[in-house]
């Protein structure tokens, strides 16, 4: 497609375009950002812009080259992704991309390697793409895609053109919303304004599940009050570890299938390796749900912050509750609250007890209630 299909990014876009019009595209680039900010995309409409015989310094999306890529099939773009129970890229896998990319073009003018979450790279292969970086073949583009940079090695940092990503404002998502997806303006405000400036963020928001379980996490923290006993306090704990043992097991049984095919394959001593990875990338997926958990929970207790200050809530269709429970709760006391779930959320990723961390949190959320009732500031 077209970089003019791609929403946001001007700057961004105005550099590639400038380096393709003037051939002087870098040998690596290093897409960052957070995801669902559109880093993708803007790579994959780059490898067509280079592969296009249409178009000038940009895609057509409609010849067989951009079609091709479109579709992930094109003989001459590579995707390299984590893959097995690990989730990580392996040596393996920049071996192979190294084989092929000492290989001449099959049918374009580029040969484009586009090496998806490379901050999931071990060492081992982190060293062997450090090599390819360094003599890099004149006919072919990496482009690394990473929403965490700070994982990268330095210096494979170092010979890569970086390019951050930046969020989009709420009215640029909230128009595309409207005018290419129909949606109504109230619904498109909200999402926009949930999406943290990433358009990714909003569409996934749409989705009936992914709402619902907003909406589960919102009822759960926003329930919290001081007339708590202790029993009540647990169970709220209690159902956000249910929230996080349901998406555990939907993963475990995913990976499980992974194991199976597998099996006969590997030896008894390579398998029993493989079950530890499955258990560390288990545990660690865990914690980020738990943490995208308790960051639905934070931005409730800031749109308490932020009306009590006069400014603009995210949670437009909690306004009414918002808007009555600010009266009955000062601005220091949902300030420890926020801090509160951001110590839970620290502690969790040092893997602190979960299901303590999160009593323990609940409790407190309790505890600053009762000590806030009938104040404001």
């Amino acid at each position: 497609m077209p970089f003019s299909n791609v929403i946001g990014q001007e700057r961004i876009i105005k550099l590639i375009k400038n380096s393709l019009k003037d051939g002087r595209i870098a040998h690596a680039y290093l897409f960052v950002g957070p995801d669902g900010i559109g880093k993708t995309m803007v790579a994959k409409t780059l490898a067509q812009a280079l592969n296009c015989p249409r178009a000038d310094s940009d895609a057509c999306g409609r010849c067989p080259d951009c079609r091709r890529i479109e579709k992930l099939s094109h003989p001459d773009v590579n995707w390299v992704r984590p893959a097995g129970l690990s989730r990580q890229i392996g040596i393996d896998d920049i071996r192979g991309l190294r084989r092929q990319i000492s290989l001449k073009p099959y049918q374009s003018r580029k040969k484009v390697y586009l090496i998806m979450e490379a901050d999931r790279m071990t060492a081992q292969a982190s060293n062997a793409l450090l090599k390819t970086l360094e003599e890099p073949p004149a006919d072919s583009i990496l482009i690394l895609i990473s929403s965490h940079p700070s994982s990268l090695f330095p210096t494979i940092v170092s010979r890569c053109q970086m390019m951050r990503f930046s969020p989009l404002s709420p009215k640029r998502i909230e128009d595309y919303l409207v005018k290419k997806l129909n949606l109504s303006p109230n619904k498109a405000r909200l999402l926009s304004l949930l999406s943290e400036g990433r358009l990714g963020k909003a569409l996934s928001l749409q989705e009936k599940a992914v709402w619902e379980e907003r909406e589960k996490i919102l009822n759960l923290g926003s329930q919290i009050s001081h007339q708590d006993d202790l029993e009540k306090l647990l169970q709220v704990a209690e159902k956000m570890l249910e929230l996080t043992s349901n998406f555990r097991e939907k993963l475990e049984e995913r990976l499980k299938d992974e194991l199976r095919e597998v099996e006969g394959v590997f030896s008894k001593e390579q398998i029993g390796e493989i079950k530890k990875e499955k258990m560390a990338f288990l545990s660690g997926e865990t914690r980020r749900k738990v943490g995208e958990i308790l960051d639905i929970i934070i931005g409730y207790y800031r749109d308490l912050l932020v009306f009590k200050e006069g400014g603009e809530i995210i949670n437009l269709d909690r306004k009414e509750e918002i808007e009555k429970r600010a009266v009955s709760v000062s601005s220091q006391a949902v300030s420890k609250i926020i801090k509160s779930i951001e110590e839970t959320k620290g502690f969790i990723e040092r893997n602190v007890n979960l299901r303590l961390s999160l009593e323990a949190m609940t409790m407190k959320i309790a505890e600053e209630l009762e000590y806030a009732r009938g104040s404001s500031s």
